[in-house]
C-alpha cells in the first residue's frame, strides 16, 4: 500500500518524517512553544485520515472528520475541570460514557481528550446529527449516573458548547 503526500506537509515522503521533525522544531521559537503548537512536519497520519492506494485499489482520501461528510452535523465540545486529586476519578466516569454513546442514535463520535499540560482539564468533542438527537443522549442512563457524580469530582461547572462547522 502507498501513501501520498499529507495534503497539509511540504514533506513528499512519510518515510522521511522523522529527518523532517527536528529542523522543524529547531525553527519554532521557545516562546511560540506555550500553549497549543502545530507543526507541519509530515508525520504519517492515522489511517482513517490518511490518502492510500494499493495494487487493486482505486486512490481515494478517507475522511478525516464526522464533519468532511455531513456539514450539517452539530459538533459539540464539552469541557470541564477535575478537584484537585479527582483527576483519575474523574477520568474513570468519563472512560465510562464512550462505549455506551457510541451506540445511540445520532452518534457521529464522541471523543475523550485530557489536557497535556493540565491533566485536570478534560474535554469531549462530539458530533450529533441533530440537537434532538443531543438531547436524547442527555437522558440516557449512562449521563444520568454522570450527572449525579459529576458534582464531587469536577472543580466548577461543566461547560457545553454547540458549534456548526463553516469551513
Amino acid at each position: 500500500m502507498a501513501r501520498s503526500r499529507c495534503p497539509a506537509s511540504s514533506v513528499p515522503s512519510h518515510s522521511r518524517a522523522a529527518s523532517a521533525i527536528a529542523p522543524a522544531v529547531a525553527r519554532v521559537p521557545a516562546a511560540s512553544l506555550i500553549g497549543p503548537t502545530v507543526i507541519r512536519c509530515g508525520a504519517p497520519h492515522p489511517p482513517r485520515c490518511s490518502i492510500v492506494a494499493g495494487k487493486d485499489r482505486p486512490r481515494r482520501r478517507r475522511r478525516c472528520h464526522p464533519t468532511d461528510d455531513n456539514r450539517e452535523l452539530l459538533t459539540v465540545i464539552a469541557r470541564m475541570r477535575a478537584k484537585p486529586g479527582k483527576e483519575a476519578e474523574l477520568r474513570a466516569e468519563l472512560e465510562k460514557l464512550v462505549e455506551p454513546t457510541s451506540k445511540e442514535d445520532g452518534y457521529g463520535n464522541y471523543d475523550l481528550h485530557q489536557g497535556v499540560d493540565d491533566p485536570a482539564a478534560f474535554f469531549f468533542y462530539e458530533n450529533w446529527e441533530t440537537d434532538e438527537k443531543l438531547g436524547a443522549h442527555l437522558q440516557t442512563p449512562h449521563l444520568v449516573h454522570f450527572q449525579q457524580v459529576m458534582g464531587d469530582l469536577l472543580d466548577g461547572e461543566l461547560m457545553i458548547q454547540k458549534l456548526k462547522r463553516i469551513a
